[in-house]
């Protein structure tokens, strides 16, 4: 994929329709509200040149790398070496039934999940024709925002997967994007490791809010920042779980945009369900929840028990997928 910078990309909207450079960039600005600061001017762009169905790059021009994926493109096509297989989940519900299947993937520049509707597809992983380790190039993905709030690759019935496409070689940097998966009842030591289970319970917070620099994002000691001093506070989400695989259960916390995407809500959107006295209840909602998290684990000095901060999470409950999907 050849990279177009900003006003070039404007330039080719601009051209192939009747929108000022005004009305183009306050699509962008709007776009970039919208995604929270995601993504880059140039990546809002792209977004809106495929809204108006706009084609910025000619098919075969070059390699779609993972991280010019963004949420909103209608058709991607791409190739990338299959990092990790989630188990497949069967749901029904009063609009439908079936499976849903996912898997990571990652190429040089990044990684991101995939997510499979189609029973074709979800054939060939229970069949084990996908394996971890394998490069798959997916033809026609839709891409939308995941509860991470990065780009994840939808599958439909348009879509196409070619295993082990001729003449193409994927080097994952430093096997940077696998992390050891663990039983609960396994963690006896420090490090990054992925746990399965269901979010069982949440403990009482004298706050579910801490104070972060406006600036930097960083937490405030005794009220200062470190880089920028004495600023005026920003609050931040945070949730503190207990996560149960059968084996064992343990503590994960939630810092942030993590909580915040767990939660499905903005930041703003949580502080006003908390000055309505309804944050409790919104919690409660997530009760019973399976994910997968990645988390940081480390040992309490006070409890002496390992619990984790969570740098990753994916819900596995493919009713909450399915839903997703249909409001998307």
């Amino acid at each position: 994929m050849v990279n177009l910078s900003f006003d070039e990309i404007v330039k080719i909207i601009k051209e192939k329709t009747n929108l000022s450079e005004n009305e183009i960039l306050n699509k962008v600005d709007a776009k970039l509200k919208e995604l929270s600061g995601l993504v880059s001017r140039e990546g809002a762009a792209s977004i809106i040149a495929n809204e108006l169905g706009i084609k910025l790059f000619k098919e075969g021009a070059g390699k779609l790398q993972i991280k010019n994926i963004l949420p909103g493109l209608k058709s991607v096509t791409f190739v990338a070496k299959i990092v990790k297989i989630f188990p497949v989940h069967s749901f029904k519900n009063e609009k439908r039934e079936g499976k849903v299947a996912s898997i990571l993937v990652g190429d040089e520049t990044g990684n991101l999940r995939v997510v499979f509707w189609d029973n074709s597809f979800i054939e060939k992983i229970e069949k084990g024709e996908l394996k971890e380790g394998d490069i798959i190039k997916i033809y026609n993905g839709y891409v939308k925002e995941s509860n991470l709030g990065g780009p994840e690759v939808h599958t439909s019935n348009r879509s196409k997967i070619e295993i082990s496409p001729k003449d193409v070689k994927i080097d994952l940097p430093n096997n940077s994007l696998i992390v050891p998966q663990k039983k609960i009842s396994e963690i006896n030591e420090e490090g990054i490791f992925e746990i399965s289970g269901t979010i069982v319970n949440f403990y009482d917070l004298k706050n579910d809010f801490f104070e972060v620099c406006p600036l930097c994002n960083k937490k405030l000691v005794e009220g200062k920042c470190n880089e920028h001093g004495e600023v005026s506070p920003k609050k931040r989400f945070m949730l503190s779980s207990v996560i149960d695989d059968g084996t064992s259960s343990i503590k994960v916390i939630f810092f942030g945009n993590q909580a915040e995407r767990l939660m499905n809500l903005s930041n703003e959107d949580l502080l006003n369900l908390a000055n309505q006295g309804k944050l409790k209840e919104k919690k409660d909602d997530l009760l019973g929840s399976e994910v997968i998290v990645e988390a940081s684990f480390s040992k309490n000095d006070f409890s002496e028990e390992f619990e984790g901060i969570a740098r990753r999470v994916y819900f596995l409950d493919p009713a909450k997928e399915l839903s997703k999907l249909l409001q998307g």
